[in-house]
């Protein structure tokens, strides 16, 4: 399998320059968004020139390739867009992007019927047809989708939905069956919680959480071929989402894949920082190491960028650091490291494929 993703990578133009002075590798990097939404005085969009801002960071960090998608979308949300303004982005640049698709319309269909109870026969039959026709146009996931994500400021919106809920379920069969993985944002919530303090001060977010986790291995359960990636290891906003509940889920769900990203450490809130992958020198703890090296083949790299149009004034271009999520891959030994850092991810969304 490895040797077929290699090959893969050759018939892309992925010819593995060095990355850093220690490594030869050339990063797949799966989780990444461009901003080209411009404030409502400036009018249009400019994704094609935040495409250029990525394209400036890729070259300088390594990063051969960039999965690009739109964000999780409540219903009505003001700031919000879908893959349509990826797609050309990617056909633009042919090898440098792939599009993951979904968080500006299959997460609003989810969030609707979540609203309305409504999952009846139209709405599953607009849904798999949403579906079907990203896949249709180049779509190499479905995401960002998510079934937990937090409010982080006012104007930040809380979006929640069970991970099992019937549009969950009807998107691993169709994932499944076009061989694509599903690209989940959900923060760990074992069990009934309070909402972590730092999140009741500064957002929308509900006073108490409900469990999740029971919910999201039935999702892993329902449908063993579909892979689902979980997001965002290192950022963990409930100081549930321990290496031990993730090395757990792992030998128990062979479907269940992770991207990591290191956020920027001038966040001090405690649970936020408690299962940080990596300490304040940036080294990677002990037991995600270790974890890292006993499943080499279920991680991979998701900065979790967010590419701001220069002609866009957004804080968002200050949300993930490429240099300590990509300084990890130098902590590993090279093997570990070259499948997390291209192999994984050209195996799994097909990448020499498309």
């Amino acid at each position: 399998m490895a040797a077929r993703a290699l090959a893969g990578l050759f018939a892309l133009g992925l010819s593995l320059p060095a990355w850093g002075q220690q490594n030869a590798l050339s990063v797949i990097d799966t989780h990444n968004h461009l901003h080209g939404l411009r404030a409502p005085w400036q009018g249009g969009t400019d994704f094609e020139g935040a495409a250029e801002v990525a394209l400036d960071a890729m070259d300088r960090f390594g990063v051969r390739m960039l999965l690009i998608m739109p964000p999780p979308q409540p219903e009505h949300f003001a700031a919000g867009y879908d893959a349509t303004k990826l797609f050309p982005i990617a056909r633009r640049h042919p090898g440098r992007f792939a599009v993951v698709a979904g968080g500006g319309t299959l997460n609003v269909m989810i969030q609707r019927a979540v609203r309305s109870g409504d999952v009846g026969a139209e709405v599953r039959r607009n849904f798999r047809a949403k579906a079907e026709e990203l896949v249709r146009l180049g779509a190499v996931g479905f995401g960002e989708l998510t079934a937990e994500h937090f409010s982080m400021n006012p104007r930040h919106p809380y979006v929640s939905a069970p991970p099992d809920h019937a549009l969950f379920r009807l998107l691993a069969d169709i994932a499944a069956r076009h061989g694509v993985p599903i690209d989940l944002h959900m923060e760990a919530i074992p069990e009934d919680m309070a909402v972590p303090p730092h999140l009741a001060r500064r957002g929308r977010n509900p006073a108490r959480l409900g469990p999740n986790m029971a919910a999201f291995e039935r999702l892993l359960a329902h449908n063993r071929a579909a892979a689902i990636v979980w997001v965002h290891l290192g950022w963990d906003n409930t100081g549930r989402r321990t290496a031990t509940l993730t090395r757990a889920l792992l030998e128990r769900h062979a479907n269940l894949y992770l991207s990591y990203r290191i956020p920027p450490h001038r966040r001090r809130e405690p649970s936020v920082m408690a299962n940080r992958i990596a300490g304040p020198d940036g080294r990677l703890r002990a037991e995600w190491h270790k974890l890292f090296s006993d499943f080499p083949d279920r991680v991979m790299v998701g900065t979790d960028r967010f590419f701001v149009s220069p002609r866009s004034q957004s804080p968002l271009r200050h949300t993930a650091d490429s240099a300590a999520t990509l300084a990890i891959l130098e902590q590993l030994p090279a093997a570990v490291a070259r499948r997390i850092a291209f192999e994984n991810a050209a195996r799994l969304f097909r990448l020499g494929k498309k």
